[in-house]
């Protein structure tokens, strides 16, 4: 998953600040330094940027 992915934040993850059809795009990465590996910034088209691992992100369309 890069930077410019349209993603999916998967059902059964909840966050009062997620728009309901839970569509983003990647727009940030970072390395967290757990076994859990990289963080991925979501920005929805409420304005609003939220962080997810991996585990919870569907890809809709991988940037190329």
């Amino acid at each position: 998953m890069k930077v410019g992915s349209l993603v999916r934040i998967r059902e059964g993850t909840d966050d009062d600040r997620l728009p309901e059809h839970r569509i983003g795009l990647v727009v940030e990465t970072e390395v967290h330094h757990t076994a859990r590996g990289l963080v991925y910034h979501v920005r929805f088209s409420n304005g609003r940027t939220l962080k997810f691992f991996e585990d919870f992100i569907e890809i809709i369309s991988e940037a190329k």
